[in-house]
């Protein structure tokens, strides 16, 4: 029992000596918030889905790009580069503005909206996962 003990204990001070610490990890959010800043907007993923998303990454892709008459047409799309408006007491404010257009195969705009839908979060931290 003492032989297993200490193999465990062997085990996870090897492990633990190859673990990253919270500091470096907060480093490294850091840099990718600083790089975030510097992207433009940018859509990095943008498809059809069935039903609404239920977060980031959390969806279930429509088979195609065609819909029945009435069918409801919900695109999931995942934003990058965007900003955080810093609200004060730790909060910061995401959102945005959504407009649309459908065109047909040759380019007529059979529909499309201006300030469609907007979309704003408040939250403790700069959320870079937001559906």
């Amino acid at each position: 029992m003492r032989l297993i003990f200490l193999a465990l204990v062997l085990l996870l001070s090897a492990i633990g000596a190859n673990a990253q610490s919270l500091e470096e990890v907060e480093k490294r959010r850091a840099a990718l918030i600083e790089a975030w800043q510097q992207t433009p907007l940018t859509i990095r993923r943008a498809i059809f889905v069935k039903g609404e998303p239920r977060g980031f990454g959390l969806y279930e892709e429509h088979p195609s790009n065609e819909f029945r008459p009435g069918e409801k047409i919900v695109v999931y799309a995942e934003p990058v580069g965007y900003g955080w408006k810093d609200l004060g007491n730790g909060l910061f404010q995401l959102g945005f503005v959504v407009d649309f257009v459908i065109k047909a195969k040759d380019g007529e705009i059979l529909a499309g909206k201006d300030n469609f839908m907007r979309i704003a979060t408040d939250t403790h931290t700069r959320n870079m996962t937001e559906r």
